[in-house]
């Protein structure tokens, strides 16, 4: 699958406005209320049950910056953000992880908080709208609706950060990760004409 543009990814900083509570029914976004609770791990188990049938993209968003290890193949790098497209099944990484769980596409972005909605547009531009996306960030709820949001939680400890205390809106489901397996049946997760939708 190839829909990269990279002269639409030069173009689009130029015209990008944010947007409030955006509505992208083929997003699905998993987060978590800490860190080590199973988001990567449901990621991917979604994502090889999702490629069954579709061709998937995957997203992983972190709200800092971090120095980058040289061989990565970057698809926009400034100041305040950067989108790497994952190439690489085999390093360990989540992004990598994604990729050989089956999805078309991956990509890493990382960025400062103020401007995470820009990369992200970037991004949603240039992703066919009939495709799922999964995505794993808590930091992009705030400024996006989802078709599913699913929240991961460890079984011992917080039942919650406080930066999705002040989202307008719950979770779809909230899963549970006990190290093995997932309290909620991820078949119920389906992703069918166009957008996501959890099966009663």
């Amino acid at each position: 699958m190839n829909f990269l543009d990279k002269k639409k990814f030069q173009d689009l900083p130029k015209t990008y406005h944010p947007e409030k509570q955006r509505s992208i029914p083929n997003l699905l976004i998993i987060a978590g209320t800490g860190r080590n609770v199973g988001k990567t791990m449901l990621v991917c188990e979604l994502i090889r049950q999702t490629a069954i049938k579709h061709s998937v993209v995957a997203l992983k968003i972190s709200p800092h910056l971090h120095k980058q290890a040289p061989g990565q193949h970057f698809i926009v790098q400034n100041t305040d953000f950067v989108i790497i497209e994952e190439t690489n099944p085999d390093t360990g990484k989540d992004s990598s992880r994604m990729l050989k769980a089956g999805a078309d596409k991956v990509f890493y972005v990382q960025t400062i908080d103020r401007d995470i909605q820009k990369p992200f547009s970037i991004l949603l531009e240039m992703i066919p709208k009939h495709l799922p996306i999964i995505c794993e960030s808590g930091a992009l709820l705030e400024y996006v609706r989802p078709g599913l949001f699913l929240l991961v939680k460890s079984p011992v400890g917080q039942s919650t950060k406080k930066d999705l205390e002040h989202l307008t809106y719950q979770p779809d489901d909230w899963l549970i990760f006990d190290g093995q397996c997932f309290n909620r049946d991820l078949k119920s997760y389906q992703f069918e004409s166009e957008h996501w939708i959890k099966l009663k």
